[in-house]
């Protein structure tokens, strides 16, 4: 089970922080790169056993009902918050005990597809703020899972034309800026750098 206590964002908070200060492209790429891919967020619920009677199917019978709490924005449109941690969750809830549940950028796209009255989700509403219309959202969406499709078609074409070669020892190797740039070994080099916490940058 994870504590969701433990949950944190720091490089996420950072980058708001950043864009915060800053809002240009570069600062909005990198705190929309993190929410697509790599945050994981604090969602307050309210959780209710399912009512007993003759109109609730039998395989809900006994189950808990998650509903998700909107917030709304002061021109009366509703958003789901999303929580970077347990202490911006804390500055919603105030003292009262809150339940919450872990969600991702995909989840969040769901929960905005079924509710046809939500505006869209905000990160952080009462902190350093990221909001993200329906719109957008659905946008993001769209485009990183073309992404998605993307690296899996030159994964498999880097497998179909992947072969080994043996260098005798003492060959001479030259090194020097290739003709063309090498796309497909940029991105997989990028895609592993993603993958691995202790990689900060490249060059």
């Amino acid at each position: 089970a994870i504590d969701l206590q433990k949950i944190s964002n720091p490089q996420l908070v950072e980058a708001l922080a950043t864009l915060h200060k800053e809002n240009t492209p570069l600062n909005q790429g990198k705190v929309l790169d993190l929410v697509l891919h790599h945050a994981s967020f604090l969602a307050p619920v309210i959780l209710a056993p399912v009512p007993k009677g003759s109109n609730v199917p039998p395989q809900l019978q006994g189950k808990t009902a998650i509903q998700f709490q909107l917030i709304t924005t002061k021109d009366g449109r509703p958003f789901f918050p999303a929580f970077t941690d347990a202490e911006e969750l804390r500055k919603f809830a105030g003292q009262k005990p809150v339940q919450s549940v872990l969600l991702r950028f995909d989840d969040y796209v769901s929960l905005i597809q079924r509710n046809e009255k939500a505006c869209g989700f905000v990160v952080n509403p009462l902190g350093l703020s990221l909001t993200l219309d329906r719109k957008t959202v659905e946008n993001l969406a769209v485009k990183k899972k073309e992404v998605a499709q993307l690296r899996q078609q030159r994964q498999q074409q880097q497998q179909a034309a992947y072969s080994q070669e043996t260098i005798e020892k003492d060959t001479q190797v030259m090194v020097g800026d290739p003709e063309e740039e090498p796309e497909e070994l940029l991105d997989a080099v990028c895609e592993l750098a993603e993958k691995r916490e202790e990689i900060q940058r490249l060059w």
